[in-house]
């Protein structure tokens, strides 16, 4: 009778937490660039918004070194982000009474530029990532906008 035998290997749980404040930005999509004049054009391939998601990864990479000091983990890895944003004043009332944002940025964009900007840093690679659990909040009390 063949019986499931659990693994010998240890379970690791591991918490890093760490907070960026600020407005968070997406990693947006890609765009070709095809310059005009040339027989044989070259395409460009650069981000929608570079200057803003160069800057926010920045300050992601800042805070998340100060939380960790080790070499990039190995194996699955669980993640959780909670974006916080502020809440536009022209808001209706129905609205304000729900503390999730469910408008732009996409989280799964918001997510893949905290994930590109921990690369090498906590993890070898965000395809380590086997659970992601992303949510958007307005700001409210003792919290300020960022993740």
């Amino acid at each position: 009778m063949n019986r499931l035998v659990p693994s010998r290997q240890a379970i690791v749980s591991l918490t890093i937490r760490f907070a960026v404040r600020g407005l968070p930005a997406t990693q947006g999509s890609k765009k070709i660039i095809w310059p005009k004049g040339r027989d044989f054009p070259e395409a460009y391939l650069v981000d929608d918004n570079p200057t803003s998601l160069k800057d926010w990864r920045s300050a992601v990479r800042t805070a998340a070194s100060f939380a960790w000091r080790g070499q990039p983990l190995e194996g699955p890895l669980a993640v959780r982000q909670l974006f916080y944003f502020l809440r536009p004043a022209s808001q209706a009332r129905l609205e304000r009474l729900c503390p999730w944002r469910w408008r732009t940025p996409d989280a799964e964009k918001l997510a893949r530029a905290v994930d590109d900007a921990l690369k090498g840093l906590i993890w070898r690679d965000d395809a380590q990532v086997a659970l992601l659990v992303v949510a958007k909040r307005y700001a409210e009390g003792a919290h300020l906008p960022g993740v």
